[in-house]
């Protein structure tokens, strides 16, 4: 007996043919279907039904992205036999316009006049637009009558336009204000720019144009400000506000009275033994008064700036056995007096 084996082995290769276009044009952003088993016609020396091939499908298309995207098919049997290869070339072109969802209306630039800084331009992230294909959009200022010394109200105009060069245009309004009012303090003869943060051991007065509240209350231009925490607000005509936060902080005014190097308080209808030193913080101006039982006359005396700063001495002017009564009188930088009286005896000098 004799045993042999047969091997039966297919060596036909299925083929696909497709009676479709084969070079295809969509618009970025529409929608792709691809293909699948039923588009083809599949024929076989063996295999007859659909269920006996599978369809191979190599590349992808993005449909957001402009280019141009080759797309190959072929039929495998249950055999694992390949067919020819089918190919389609699928061209995405992008021929739309983006879209400006923001309503160009809402747009508005501004500046100040004459404030140095240099015109302000629109940025992509200050707007919504859309666009059928995925790539980045770019804004351009293409036009503008803006004068940036002059105040009004301007237009600069921008165009919005994608990678494929499609693009629109639309305008800005653009408002040039006038120049926020400054507030000036008068400082040695000149008028100096008050600023944020600053800080007095004095009286001020402010100057500035427009309408103003100081502390919450308006005043006028010339307002006299005295000690504490200080906010003013300035508006100007195009209702735009500067606001100025300042501290006053007065030194407390003193006279300082000396005995034989030893510093003293002063007490009512007390005699002091001469000399007496005065010592002065934080007063401009200085009377003396006293009454000379020698020329029978009221005598003042105003002191000099060196004398207040480097101190004054009193003594017993009207003789032995007699005492001098004086009446100091300081005016503090806060235009608070400040009067002592003391009455000195001793030898007359």
């Amino acid at each position: 007996e004799v045993t042999r084996t047969i091997t039966v082995e297919k060596t036909t290769t299925p083929t696909i043919s497709y009676s479709g276009e084969t070079e295809l044009t969509i618009e970025a952003g529409a929608t792709y279907t691809e293909l699948t088993q039923s588009d083809f016609t599949i024929t076989d020396s063996y295999y007859t039904q659909d269920s006996d091939f599978t369809l191979s499908v190599e590349g992808t298309v993005d449909n957001r992205t402009v280019g141009q995207y080759v797309i190959s098919y072929k039929a495998i049997d249950r055999s694992n036999k390949e067919s020819n290869t089918i190919t389609r070339t699928i061209h995405v072109v992008d021929t739309t316009k983006p879209v400006l969802v923001t309503d160009p209306g809402t747009l508005q630039l501004s500046t100040t006049k004459g404030d140095g800084n240099p015109e302000r331009v629109l940025s992509l992230s200050e707007i919504e637009a859309t666009d059928n294909s995925s790539a980045a959009l770019t804004l351009t200022k293409i036009d503008s009558t803006v004068q940036l010394n002059l105040a009004g109200t301007y237009t600069q105009t921008y165009k919005l336009a994608d990678a494929a060069g499609n693009y629109i245009t639309f305008n800005v309004s653009y408002r040039v204000y006038d120049r926020v009012s400054e507030v000036s303090y008068l400082e040695d003869g000149q008028m100096v720019l008050l600023q944020n943060g600053d800080t007095f051991d004095h009286i001020i007065k402010l100057y500035f144009d427009g309408t103003a509240t100081l502390d919450g209350n308006a005043v006028e231009s010339g307002v006299l400000v005295g000690e504490g925490q200080h906010r003013i607000v300035v508006t100007n005509d195009d209702n735009i506000s500067l606001t100025i936060n300042f501290t006053i902080s007065i030194p407390q005014p003193e006279i300082r009275v000396y005995a034989n190097g030893v510093q003293i308080e002063v007490e009512p209808s007390t005699f002091y033994e001469e000399p007496i030193v005065l010592q002065f913080s934080n007063v401009e101006e200085v009377i003396i008064t006293y009454y000379s039982v020698i020329d029978k006359q009221s005598h003042r005396i105003e002191l000099t700036e060196d004398e207040i700063a480097n101190g004054y001495t009193l003594y017993n002017v009207n003789g032995d056995g007699k005492a001098t009564q004086y009446a100091i009188n300081a005016k503090a930088n806060n235009e608070e007096n400040i009067i002592k009286s003391i009455i000195v005896k001793g030898t007359s000098n």
